[in-house]
């Protein structure tokens, strides 16, 4: 049996993925910044660590950006067995759903194309994806770096 990609649901996919990763932060970073401010010993690094760690929860909590400098989506996409699917048509589903986001959130647009320096307004630059990868399991994952 082989099984078809939905691209509709790729791109979609790729716009809640790249929010979300602009807006939550994982936990063990967040773990991070507490163990990183009960060790600093300077008394102003541990002011503007203790401002870090209240504009993470201000931002979730109020679920906006945690930062303005969204960086450059990274995409990993591993593949299960059996699947039918069009690389290059799996790549424009995720330009789309990164385009989309940008358009429809509030994010600000700072990426442009590394040959061009064109800023298109889609946060995307030349989008590569960084792996394909087949496996057994299938597992979705949107950074931004």
């Amino acid at each position: 049996m082989t099984l078809t990609i939905d691209l509709d649901v790729v791109e979609e996919t790729a716009k809640l993925l790249y929010i979300r990763a602009l807006k939550i932060l994982p936990d063990d970073i967040k773990l991070g910044f507490a163990k990183l401010t009960q060790s600093e010993s300077d008394t102003t690094a541990r002011t503007i660590l203790a401002t870090m760690r209240e504009n993470i929860v201000v931002a979730e909590r109020t679920n906006n950006l945690l930062c303005q400098d969204t960086g450059i989506p990274i995409y990993n996409v591993v593949i299960g067995r059996h699947v039918e699917l069009d690389g290059a048509a799996l790549k424009a589903a995720i330009r789309r759903g990164c385009t989309r986001a940008t358009q429809e959130h509030p994010l600000r647009s700072s990426v442009v194309h590394p040959i061009t320096r064109k800023n298109e307004q889609t946060s995307c630059g030349a989008l590569s994806l960084s792996s394909i990868s087949i496996s057994t399991t299938a597992r979705r994952r949107c950074a931004s770096r």
